[in-house]
Formats: C-alpha cells, sequence, structure tokens
C-alpha cells in the first residue's frame, strides 16, 4: 500500500508525517455517533491498494484527523471527506484576514448513516 499527500493544513513535513505514522490510528467507523472531536490538523491522502503483482491496484481517498488531545482517527468515508472539506472551505472564506479555519478551535460532531442502496454504514461530519 502505497499514499501521497493531496492536502492539509500543515506546511511542516516532519508533523505530517507525524499524523500519517501514527501506529495507534482510530477508524472513524469505530466512533460512536455524536462524538465531539476538537481537529488540531488533516491530512488528505489518496492512496493506492496493491493487489499483489498487479500494478492496477485499488485508488481511493482517505482523510486523517490529528486531534487537540493527541488522537488520530482516519476514514475513506467519501461523504465524511466531502463533509470536513466543505467545513474547513467555508470558514477559511469567512475568515479574518490572515486566519484560517484552525485560527480557532474547530470541533466538528462525527455521525453514521445508512445507505439506502448498499445498507452499509458510512461517516459523516458536522460542525459542532
Amino acid at each position: 500500500m502505497s499514499a501521497k499527500v493531496k492536502g492539509s493544513n500543515l506546511t511542516d513535513k516532519k508533523e505530517i508525517l507525524r499524523i500519517v505514522t501514527k501506529k495507534d490510528i482510530i477508524q472513524m467507523k469505530d466512533v460512536p455517533s455524536g462524538t465531539e472531536i476538537t481537529v488540531r490538523a488533516y491530512v488528505l491522502q489518496e492512496v493506492t491498494k496493491d493487489r499483489g503483482a498487479d500494478p492496477n491496484g485499488e485508488i481511493f481517498d482517505s482523510i486523517l484527523i490529528a486531534a487537540e488531545d493527541g488522537k488520530v482517527y482516519a476514514t475513506r468515508s467519501g461523504t465524511f471527506i466531502e463533509d470536513f472539506l466543505t467545513i474547513v472551505h467555508e470558514l477559511d472564506d469567512v475568515a479574518e484576514e490572515g486566519e484560517t479555519a484552525f485560527s480557532e478551535p474547530l470541533v466538528i460532531c462525527v455521525s453514521h448513516m445508512k445507505s439506502k442502496s448498499t445498507g452499509n454504514n458510512f461517516a459523516c461530519c458536522s460542525l459542532a
């Protein structure tokens, strides 16, 4: 499996590396609905899942959320990624000059929904 960074609110490559190589990452699917997370940073990755000798492995986006309490959460839920990036971009758009979505504590609320078409559960988020 290989991954490349597509986006982050961080510019320090060592800090990004600390997040993406953390060993005790919590899967967002295991986080109870209603949980609030104070976000310190995020890293959006494009992951290529190798399939043995097949060079055309599965490719998907994954996001890692680094919380203020030191925990790191991950998901490949397209809905969660879209929700989270929309929140960040909207807050960036209304931020004062020189500020970002992360200038003040950014708190999100995690929830889970069931797909009508497949019946599978998926993670999503909203601004808390």
